[in-house]
């Protein structure tokens, strides 16, 4: 459910309103000082489509059961490559490596994995441009996972 939110309507009913970005902002978090920058302003002028703390972490292997095989599915289908470091966190280091990951609990726990090691950013605090995530290809990915409860 929460992904659900996340991914559709949170966004839709942010594009709705005319909001340009959405920023998903945990209740469990907090802002210990005044902002130096002014986040809005600061996306814009880098073009910046999606940031998100420097928090990343290996989720646990059942949480994302079947999200690597469903990823390498659209890819192929779609005639779509990887942009950017996705490869850095499979073993083997190609699309043969996007799948669910062998042989452990978490990456953490077997240096011997193959597969996606299940490299999440954290949902803490993430900023999206709705143009981007409302792109085609974008919006054709997250259909996808949702409507296949992935």
């Amino acid at each position: 459910m929460m992904g659900d939110w996340r991914l559709t309507f949170m966004p839709a009913f942010a594009k709705e309103l005319g909001y340009q970005y959405v920023l998903q902002y945990d209740s469990d978090s907090f802002v210990p000082r005044p902002a130096k920058v002014h986040l809005v302003q600061f996306l814009r002028d880098k073009k910046i489509w999606l940031a998100n703390n420097h928090y990343f972490f290996n989720e646990h292997h059942s949480y994302f059961i079947g999200l690597p095989e469903l990823t390498a599915f659209w890819l192929k289908t779609r005639g779509k490559k990887p942009v950017g470091c996705l490869f850095n966190y499979t073993r083997p280091s190609d699309m043969s490596g996007l799948k669910s990951m062998d042989g452990s609990i978490s990456a953490n726990d077997n240096p011997g994995w193959t597969g996606w090691q299940g490299r999440m950013m954290s949902g803490h605090f993430v900023a999206i441009d709705l143009e981007w995530w409302f792109d085609r290809w974008i919006q054709d990915y997250v259909q996808l996972v949702t409507r296949t409860g992935a």
